[in-house]
């Protein structure tokens, strides 16, 4: 169990980390999005729909959250994650730093897996990644 587990969240890290690396070098910026793992182990890309144009971060973190956790309960996804661009605010980066967060919940553990990896984006537009870190929520 412990190793499906595992296997999905550096899959969620690998498709997460690629997507938004584009995003960020393209846009400077990206709207949450989201990954889920089917119950054969296939990974799939999941986007918010929306009439807005620029929605809200909170609402589409929210709809993703909702659609997920529905799959879980519907047993059609064994794990998801919602990937978002923050600023990260602490004592390492006390003005705040650009940041990658990625959600991941799997439906054979109870915790969520937060990654989160700091960086910039240099003058030749390259990210530089600071070192990044999980915690178990």
């Amino acid at each position: 169990m412990k190793d499906l587990i595992n296997i999905d969240c550096q899959e969620f890290v690998n498709y997460s980390r690629e997507h938004s690396d584009k995003l960020a070098i393209e846009f400077a910026e990206f709207f949450p999005f989201g990954a889920q793992v089917d119950l054969d182990g296939n990974l799939t890309g999941v986007s918010y729909q929306s009439e807005s144009e620029k929605p809200k971060s909170a609402e589409v973190i929210k709809s993703l959250t909702a659609y997920f956790e529905n799959e879980l309960i519907e047993n059609t996804i064994r794990s998801y994650s919602i990937t978002y661009d923050s600023i990260l605010t602490n004592s390492d980066y006390p003005k705040g730093i650009d940041c990658i967060t990625i959600l991941t919940k799997h439906k054979m553990e109870d915790a969520s897996i937060e990654y989160f990896f700091p960086y910039l984006i240099n003058e030749s537009g390259a990210i530089e990644y600071h070192k990044g870190w999980a915690i178990r929520n």
